[in-house]
């Protein structure tokens, strides 16, 4: 049976999703496109390169592509500093618990005094992290796939990224966009788009991740549904 597969956002999900392609893979349940948000995106555009359920996530040797640790995505200085604050500020609120009074207020600005650093750079990127690590670690994988499946295989996308015309199967990716208060697919019909970015917009989890610049457009997760 051909069928096109639809993967929704969800953190956790990805991994469920896995054992859903593998349930269709054994049952005959071939997919000529897919389509993905959120985490979602990630599986759909590593189905689309040519991975399979197994080469994803092996739950009894617990390896594959998706078997990472995605705190390697984040900035790792930063990660340091904000479980520091994180820290800091669940102790000011359990100190001052009940009583949030001009005592609670002055603690309060010190705080923000303390850690003007990392107060400043949230309100500038409007996200505590970027996904310039995750989008690297996305153009490595899907590059490994194509050249595996195509002799010679050049990416054509721009800067020599992937393209969502490389890939096996058809792809589209939902993201957010907050400029114009509306949903955005990709591929647009503007170009020839890279995969890589267009995923990491979909995954953008606002105040975690810095909304994802493209052209003129400012693009969170997907599964905000503006």
């Amino acid at each position: 049976m051909d069928a096109f597969g639809i993967f929704e956002g969800g953190g956790a999900k990805g991994l469920a999703h896995i054992g859903a392609l593998k349930a269709a893979e054994e049952n005959g349940v071939k997919f000529i496109g897919v389509a993905g948000t959120s985490v979602g995106a990630i599986v759909a555009s590593l189905v689309a390169a040519g991975y399979t359920p197994d080469e994803l996530f092996s739950p009894e040797q617990q390896n594959g592509v998706l078997a990472v640790d995605y705190r390697e995505f984040l900035d790792e200085e930063r990660w340091n500093e904000l479980s520091g604050v994180k820290d800091e500020i669940l102790a000011l609120f359990e100190k001052h618990k009940g009583s949030f009074g001009c005592k609670f207020m002055l603690a309060l600005c010190r705080f923000a005094r303390r850690n003007k650093g990392s107060i400043e750079a949230f309100w500038g990127d409007l996200g505590f992290f970027d996904t310039s690590k995750f989008e690297g670690w996305l153009e490595e994988k899907l590059q490994a796939k194509l050249s595996a499946k195509r002799e010679g295989f050049k990416p054509s996308g721009p800067d020599g990224k992937v393209a969502f015309r490389d890939l096996m199967m058809p792809l589209k990716v939902i993201a957010s966009e907050l400029t114009g208060r509306r949903i955005q697919v990709f591929p647009r019909p503007i170009g020839n788009e890279a995969v890589a970015p267009a995923v990491a917009a979909s995954i953008s989890l606002p105040i975690v991740f810095a909304p994802k610049r493209i052209d003129r457009g400012q693009l969170v997760d997907g599964g905000v549904g503006l």
